[in-house]
């Protein structure tokens, strides 16, 4: 299956942020400190509230960011058919 190309409208805002927050993470490593990549674009789009997101298993990397900032798994499971890998869900209370 090939990925959708049409206008951006704001149901896409999440997909959107993964974007900027992945490209910025890679076009500045060893620039900045990685606490702040991205720390700091959940911190100004999410906050303190409560929230859920989903990680593919074995992502270790940012299973340890979420943690780092008050996410847990919950026990919720997913199976993503376009990448084929299981996800977890975490939250916030």
């Amino acid at each position: 299956m090939q990925p959708e190309i049409r206008p951006f409208t704001p149901t896409d805002a999440e997909a959107g942020a993964w974007c900027h927050l992945l490209s910025w993470r890679e076009a500045y490593a060893g620039l900045a400190p990685n606490d702040l990549l991205g720390g700091r674009l959940l911190e100004v789009g999410v906050g303190e509230r409560a929230a859920y997101l989903w990680v593919f298993e074995g992502n270790e990397r940012a299973l340890g960011f979420y943690r780092r900032h008050g996410f847990v798994p919950d026990g919720a499971t997913h199976h993503d058919d376009y990448f084929d890998l299981g996800e977890i869900r975490l939250v916030r209370s």
